[in-house]
């Protein structure tokens, strides 16, 4: 029983902090600055990702999926259409395959 307390109080306090961000969010104004920083988060969560599946240890490291995904990700980096981005990804993918 305690252990089925602490998730369900985990879960609401996490609940209460999400939604506090989303019910401060109309009240607060950001200034400009902090406004385009918080533009640059989601990029550098990805490429994080990214490195960290590129340079992960096993026995197939570097993962040829992984080398895919980051020339997709420098192809919309780039502004491509979506077809050219595709194509790139599955170019690199069995290219790299193939080695």
């Amino acid at each position: 029983m305690t252990s089925a307390l602490l998730i369900a109080l985990t879960g609401v306090s996490i609940y209460a902090l999400r939604a506090s961000f989303v019910v401060a969010a109309g009240r607060i104004e950001l200034p400009d600055t902090i406004r385009r920083a918080l533009g640059f988060g989601p990029p550098a969560v990805l490429a994080a990702l990214l490195a960290s599946l590129v340079v992960a240890d096993s026995p197939r490291s570097p993962d040829p999926r992984a080398l895919a995904v980051t020339v997709v990700a420098l192809a919309v980096s780039r502004r491509a259409s979506m077809v050219p981005t595709i194509g790139a990804g599955f170019v690199t993918l069995v290219l790299i395959g193939s080695l």
